[in-house]
C-alpha cells in the first residue's frame, strides 16, 4: 500500500449543521476497562511545547488541557513523554524518567478531571526518530538503519539495552499511575522505537527480535506486560499504533491488524488507537486541508474487526461533527480523537450537546501553528484560535466583559480587522468595521479559490458569523478616510489596513494578481519565494491551476517553502509537481527586461536568461500605514494590527487582532 501521488481535492464543507444531539453517536458514553466516558471525543497525544525548564508538566499544561476537557471532550490523552535519558523529544517537552513528574502531572490531571474528562498519558521512545541534539546521544534503533528524514545512523540496540527500556516504560508507568491520571497509552506507533521493531522495514535483526512477525514484535509485547505489571490488573492501558506505513514492504493493514492482536493480548488492553504511517511517509501522518476530511480513518475499521471486543480509537483529520458521526457509523472505530479540532475550537463537544453547531470555529487542517510551530521548536498555536497554547491568559468559550463600553472603528476586513471587530463587540463595545473591497478575508479569500486550499475559507466564515452575532456594523465598499472615522466620534481606532506591494510596475506583480487576472493574460510566470513559506506556494499552484502557460517557482535561500514543515511541504511539492512547476532553488531573482529575467545561482555566480511575461513577488509587501499616520494624535487609542503593523502570515495577523481588541480600554 502507498501513498497516493496526488491527495485528493479538499471542498470547503457547508457549515456543518451537526448530528440531533438526542441521537449523536459521538455524545454517547462509553466504557475503557472500568472506566466510564461521558461521550466518544478525545483529544489525543500531540505536542504542544509547554514543559518547564526541567521537562516537567507545567501550569500552561494544565490550563491548556482543561480548557478542552472544560469544552466536553470525554477523553484527554497528554502528550508524549520520554521514557528513558535515550528517548528524546524536545527540551520544550516532557520527560517520564523523572521522579518529578508524578507530582508534576497531577496538577494536569486533577485539572482536566474538575471539568470532568479523563486525563490519560502517552509514554515513547522516539528511537531513531527523535532529535539527538536533545540528548546529545547516539540513536537507538532495532537495527543500524538510517531514516528518511534524521539521515543518521543509528546503533543497534543490544539486548541489555532493550532490558533496560523495558524497564524504563515501567518505571514511567509507575510514575504516572501515581499522579493521579486515568490512564495511560503506550506509543508502537509513527515509526518511532517500538514501531521499528514492528516494521520489516527497519528491524533487520537475525536474534529473538528480529525476523518472523512473532519476534518482531517480541519487545513492544514485553514493554506492555511490564507496563501492565507495573499498573495493576484494573488500570486502564492502550496502545498506539500504525494501521499501514503506506510503504511497499511495510506494515500494512493486515499485518497491522495481526501485531494489534498480539499487543492486545500481551498486555490485556483496553482499548487499541489507531493511526497510520512513518516519518518515512511524513505527510500523511497528520493530514493537511488538501486530503479533506477523514482520509484513511478505514484502516482502523480493519484493526476494530481483528481486536473485538476491544474499543479503537482512531485520529487523522476528523475535523467536523459530521466527520465524527460518519467514522462511528460505518463502524471504523469506537472513539474519535477530534484533536486538531479541539484545538481550533476546545468548545466543539459543548456546542454540539446544545445544538450550536453552527457555532463551531473550523480546524482548517493548515497545520501551521499546531504542527509547523511546534516542529520548528515553538509553543503549539493555531491560525483560527489565537488563544491555543495561552490559556493562562486566555480562557473560556466567552470574552470577558469590557469594564467601560467603548466606541470602537476597525478599518480593514482581513483576518487581522475581523479578529479585533468581532472579539471587541463580543467584550461589550460598540463597533463599525470598514473594508475598502466588496468581501471580507483580505489576501485569504484568494486562496480559497484553490481547491487545495479551500478550507481556508474557514477563517473568514467564522469570523463572519461572529461579526453578525455581536452585531457588528460591517461597511464594505467604503476606502474610510479620517473624515469617515472622527464622523462617528470613535474612543478607539484599530488600523488593520493591511500591507500593499513593494512594486507592481512593468512585468512585476503581487499576489492577488494570481487570483484575479484573466487566465488568457498570465502567461510566462516567474515566482519568487523570499519567505519560505506556503504562500509563494500557493501562487505558484494557483498560476498552473488557471491555465498559464508556463511556471518557474524560484527561492534565493534554500529550496522553494524551506520554511514549511514537511507534513505539509511534502504534499504541496506532490501537487507543484503534478501541475507541471518548475523548481529552482538556490536562486535569486537578477534584472527585470522586457519579457525576461535574469535568475543567479548564488553559489556560483552563473546566470539564466528565462523568458517571462510576469513576475510574482508574494513577499514584497511593506505596511500600509498612510492612515495609521494621518490619525496619529486625533483620536484618543490608537491600534494597529495584523500587516498594517509588520507583514506577516495570517496566523500572526489573527493573534494580532485579538491581542489589540483585549488591549482596548
Amino acid at each position: 500500500m502507498t501513498v497516493p501521488s496526488v491527495p485528493p481535492d479538499a471542498s470547503v464543507p457547508p457549515i456543518d449543521p451537526g448530528p440531533d444531539p438526542a441521537t449523536a453517536l459521538m455524545l454517547q458514553p462509553m466504557s475503557l476497562g472500568r472506566l466510564r466516558l461521558r461521550n466518544r471525543v478525545a483529544v489525543s497525544a500531540h505536542v504542544t511545547n509547554l514543559a518547564t525548564a526541567d521537562r516537567l508538566a507545567s501550569a500552561r499544561h494544565a490550563a491548556y488541557y482543561a480548557e478542552r476537557a472544560r469544552g466536553g471532550a470525554g477523553l484527554i490523552v497528554v502528550e508524549s513523554l520520554a521514557v528513558h535519558p535515550t528517548a528524546g523529544s524536545s527540551r520544550l517537552s516532557m520527560q517520564a524518567f523523572d521522579d518529578g513528574i508524578t507530582a508534576a502531572m497531577n496538577q494536569v490531571a486533577a485539572a482536566v478531571q474538575a471539568e470532568g474528562a479523563a486525563a490519560f498519558a502517552q509514554l515513547n521512545h522516539g528511537g531513531r526518530e527523535h532529535n539527538p541534539m536533545t540528548t546529545r546521544r547516539e540513536l537507538w534503533s532495532a537495527s543500524d538503519l538510517t531514516s528518511r528524514q534524521r539521515r543518521e545512523r543509528p546503533h543497534a540496540m543490544t539486548v541489555a539495552e532493550i532490558d533496560a527500556v523495558v524497564d524504563a516504560f515501567a518505571a514511567a508507568a509507575d510514575r504516572l499511575a501515581r499522579s493521579g491520571l486515568d490512564g495511560l497509552e503506550v506509543n508502537s506507533g509513527h515509526g518511532y522505537l517500538l514501531h521499528q521493531f514492528l516494521s520489516p522495514l527497519a528491524n533487520r535483526r537475525t536474534d529473538e527480535y528480529g525476523g518472523s512477525l512473532a519476534q518482531r514484535c517480541r519487545f513492544p509485547e514485553r514493554v506492555l506486560a511490564a507496563v501492565r505489571a507495573a499498573v495493576g490488573p484494573d488500570f486502564p492501558l492502550g496502545v498506539r499504533l500504525s494501521g499501514s506505513e503506506f510503504l511497499d514492504g511495510g506494515i500494512d493493514p493486515e499485518m497491522a491488524a495481526a501485531i494489534a492482536r498480539r499487543l492486545v493480548a500481551a498486555g490485556n488492553l483496553d482499548y487499541v488507537s489507531v493511526s497510520w504511517s512513518t516519518y518515512e511517509t511524513l505527510d500523511t501522518v497528520i493530514p493537511d486541508m488538501a486530503y479533506g476530511q477523514i482520509p484513511f480513518t478505514d484502516l482502523a475499521g480493519v484493526i476494530r474487526r481483528a481486536v473485538a471486543p476491544v474499543p479503537v480509537m482512531t485520529a487523522g483529520r476528523i475535523g467536523t461533527p459530521a466527520a465524527a458521526e460518519a467514522v462511528l457509523a460505518r463502524g471504523d472505530a469506537d472513539l474519535v480523537a477530534m484533536t486538531r479540532a479541539q484545538i481550533a475550537d476546545p468548545y466543539l463537544v459543548r456546542k454540539v450537546e446544545q445544538g450550536r453547531s453552527q457555532d463551531i470555529r473550523w480546524c482548517i487542517g493548515c497545520n501551521q501553528g499546531c504542527i509547523g510551530y511546534t516542529f520548528l521548536g515553538g509553543d503549539l498555536s493555531c491560525l483560527q484560535n489565537p488563544a491555543a497554547g495561552d490559556e493562562l491568559h486566555d480562557a473560556g468559550e466567552d470574552p470577558p466583559p469590557a469594564a467601560t463600553p467603548r466606541r470602537v472603528v476597525v478599518v480593514g476586513g482581513g483576518p487581522a480587522g475581523m479578529e479585533a471587530a468581532w472579539y471587541a463587540a463580543a467584550c461589550g463595545h460598540r463597533v463599525t468595521l470598514f473594508e475598502a473591497g466588496a468581501q471580507l478575508g483580505g489576501l485569504l479569500a484568494h486562496a480559497e479559490s484553490l481547491p487545495s486550499r479551500a478550507d481556508l475559507a474557514g477563517v473568514r466564515s467564522y469570523r463572519e458569523r461572529m461579526l453578525r452575532r455581536y452585531g457588528v456594523d460591517v461597511r464594505c465598499e467604503i476606502r474610510a478616510g479620517v473624515d469617515d472615522i472622527q464622523a462617528l466620534e470613535p474612543d478607539v481606532v484599530v488600523i488593520a489596513t493591511g500591507s500593499r506591494p513593494e512594486a507592481t510596475s512593468g512585468m512585476v506583480r503581487g499576489s492577488e494578481w494570481a487570483f484575479t487576472a484573466p487566465a488568457g493574460e498570465l502567461g510566462r510566470c516567474v515566482v519568487v519565494d523570499g519567505e519560505g513559506t506556503m504562500t509563494a506556494l500557493t501562487v505558484a499552484e494557483a498560476l498552473a491551476a488557471r491555465g498559464a502557460t508556463e511556471v518557474t517557482l524560484v527561492a534565493a535561500a534554500g529550496a522553494p517553502g524551506n520554511q514549511i514543515v514537511g507534513i505539509s511541504l511534502l504534499p504541496a511539492q506532490r501537487r507543484l509537481r503534478a501541475t507541471g512547476v518548475r523548481q529552482l532553488g538556490l536562486h535569486e531573482l537578477g534584472e527585470i527586461g522586457d519579457g525576461t529575467v535574469v535568475l543567479t545561482d548564488v553559489l556560483n555566480g552563473t546566470s539564466e536568461v528565462l523568458a517571462a511575461d510576469h513576475v510574482v513577488i508574494p513577499g514584497a509587501r511593506r505596511s500600509d500605514t498612510t492612515l495609521a499616520d494621518a490619525l496619529a494624535g486625533r483620536v484618543g487609542q490608537l491600534l494597529v494590527a495584523g500587516d498594517a503593523l509588520a507583514p506577516r502570515q495570517a496566523i500572526e495577523a489573527i493573534r494580532d487582532g485579538r491581542r489589540v481588541a483585549r488591549w482596548i480600554r
